[in-house]
């Protein structure tokens, strides 16, 4: 990219962001629809050892899931193999996952790290900033800002032209920065990748992150793509059954 201009140089790396994020979009997607094929798949073992149950043990009433703890039998043996089975079909798309983000950090840092010396609105906009010093307004400022959302850099130095201009406005930029190794490291702290890629486990958390780093790059990302997780927030908070929320 050294031939390039900066502002070139930046929209690059842009495209490398997007074509990660959509591998990660992707990923996502195919996971849900894993999960829920599984959950469809166990809701219809638990239907057959019921009957199963039923006709061995007629007239008896029990507790299900004490009964199936109790005695594994059909449905155990069954649930372990649809879960296995999801678990190898999601391993796959965790490997995507992985790699996209490591490859979105890498292609981030370099755009971050790039000035758009070359860019006249650039140069317009810090010129506009100077003159009207400490009493910018906060239309102005906020104007300004919006011409380069998505573009870290830029807004990082914009901020850094309020603060030695002492604006008592500067248009609310701080809402357009995001700290990408705070988000980063929030992932993999957390273990998100590997949550987000387990049978059970919640697709939305990881995505509310990456949809933060989308949302500051320029992009749209879906925070909440599983309907799922937050059938099993809810089924956790109120006590209901995710079987029986599912089947309203």
């Amino acid at each position: 990219m050294s031939n390039k201009t900066p502002s070139e140089q930046k929209e690059e790396y842009r495209k490398e962001i997007g074509i990660c994020l959509k591998a990660i979009s992707g990923a996502m997607i195919r996971a849900v629809e894993i999960k829920k094929n599984m959950r469809a798949e166990l809701d219809e073992v638990r239907r057959k050892d019921d009957i199963l149950f039923e006709q061995t043990n007629p007239g008896v009433y029990y507790d299900k899931t004490e009964f199936r703890i109790k005695n594994p039998g059909f449905y155990r043996e069954q649930e372990a193999r649809i879960k296995d089975n999801a678990a190898s079909r999601l391993k796959a798309q965790y490997g995507v996952v992985v790699e996209a983000i490591d490859e979105l950090e890498e292609a981030a840092k370099a755009r971050h790290a790039i000035v758009s010396i070359d860019d006249p609105k650039f140069s317009s906009a810090i010129a506009i900033i100077q003159a009207a010093g400490a009493g910018i307004d906060f239309d102005t400022a906020s104007g300004i800002n919006a011409q380069f959302k998505g573009d870290q850099n830029s807004l990082a130095t914009l901020k850094s032209i309020y603060l030695s201009q002492k604006c008592q406005h500067d248009g609310g930029i701080d809402k357009l920065i995001y700290n990408l190794k705070d988000v980063l490291n929030a992932i993999r702290v957390n273990g998100l990748i590997l949550q987000a890629f387990q049978p059970e486990g919640f697709v939305n958390r990881l995505a509310m992150h990456i949809a933060k780093i989308a949302e500051g790059e320029g992009f749209e990302f879906d925070p909440k793509p599983d309907d799922n997780d937050l059938i099993a927030e809810f089924s956790k908070r109120s006590g209901v059954p995710e079987e029986q929320l599912r089947g309203f």
